[in-house]
């Protein structure tokens, strides 16, 4: 479908928030549905890989001497990497559904607006992957961007420190290089905030898609800015703290903690360098052993905030998206005056 067709009377900021609430409710289901693989699939191959490693290390400890343990140290290793191959596999395969699902979403979204219905998901995810090339090319430079550019401040850091500069030069130098970067770095995400949405409805390569999105933006900064500060503290902060207060408030967080609660446990119990390391990092201030409840509750609170996250990025989608058509809408009304 062409998205250059979705083209209507240019909208307000609190339009296109309001409208893509409402495409979001409307479907949420769907949009939801395309989420679950790709969210608790990762999960799901995460406990696939400790929970086994666990056991069998449980298993080994117990039943087999230590001279034998080391004798057959390489088999043993074998036999952990081989129980493990499921696991990761199917993190791997959710973790690039979710990558995939990331821009296929912004095509569903475009399916809702042109004919209020969706197909199978996977129609749509098959669309991306036939770009896998291009696509893994976007997601290096993201990378490169998002990744490299704050480590660059504390790399210069290290040089000034090996160079003999006076330490607290360094740190002076350190924290003005930190806030440049962290100022640029937004900028730069504003920027490249359509990025994904330029990838679904065009068929650009990589270094055109960021180029593109660049000049999408480039007439709509602070409205860009804007919606991503909105739509950051909705699906960021109030959602995820909602759902915080209401596992609170109906006492079910003691039961749902239970798994981070027993591997804290065990991770106390084991003669294990992580609590002596822990203790020694907080002055023995404080001890994992007298706060097990605390910090599993503390753990689930941050899984399922990330959770809820990220399963409102369909949300997320519809609002950049019809960002996304707004300003085509603009370039048309401006063009045809």
């Amino acid at each position: 479908m062409n998205p250059n067709s979705v083209v209507t009377e240019p909208k307000s900021i609190f339009t296109i928030i309001l409208k893509s609430f409402f495409i979001y409710i409307k479907n949420f289901i769907p949009l939801t549905r395309a989420m679950l693989f790709p969210i608790f699939g990762q999960i799901i191959g995460i406990i696939l890989i400790l929970g086994p490693t666990y056991f069998i290390t449980e298993y080994v400890h117990q039943n087999i001497s230590h001279p034998d343990i080391v004798r057959n140290f390489w088999f043993i290793m074998l036999g952990i990497i081989v129980i493990v191959i499921p696991g990761f596999f199917v993190f791997v395969k959710a973790f690039w559904e979710l990558l995939v699902v990331t821009v296929s979403l912004n095509l569903m979204v475009l399916e809702l607006i042109k004919s209020g219905k969706l197909k199978n998901y996977a129609t749509y995810n098959n669309v991306v992957k036939l770009r896998t090339k291009d696509y893994i090319i976007l997601l290096l430079f993201l990378s490169l961007i998002w990744v490299v550019l704050p480590l660059m401040p504390f790399l210069l850091a290290l040089l000034e420190y090996n160079a003999g500069i006076d330490p607290m030069v360094v740190l002076g130098s350190l924290l003005i290089l930190s806030s440049v970067t962290f100022v640029l770095l937004c900028v730069i995400s504003v920027y490249l905030s359509l990025s994904y949405q330029v990838f679904a409805f065009e068929e650009l390569s990589a270094a055109e898609t960021l180029k593109k999105s660049c000049s999408i933006v480039n007439n709509n900064f602070f409205r860009t800015l804007i919606l991503s500060i909105i739509l950051g503290i909705v699906t960021g902060m109030i959602l995820p703290m909602i759902m915080e207060e209401a596992v609170i408030k109906l006492n079910i967080i003691e039961w749902l903690a239970l798994p981070f609660k027993a591997f804290l446990q065990k991770l106390v119990n084991a003669p294990n360098f992580i609590t002596d390391y822990i203790s020694q990092m907080t002055q023995g201030s404080f001890k994992l052993k007298d706060n097990i409840d605390i910090t599993a509750n503390m753990a689930f609170l941050t899984t399922l905030k990330m959770i809820i996250t990220l399963l409102f990025l369909p949300l997320g989608s519809c609002v950049y998206s019809m960002l996304y058509f707004d300003i085509l809408s603009r370039k048309y009304q401006y063009e045809k005056k």
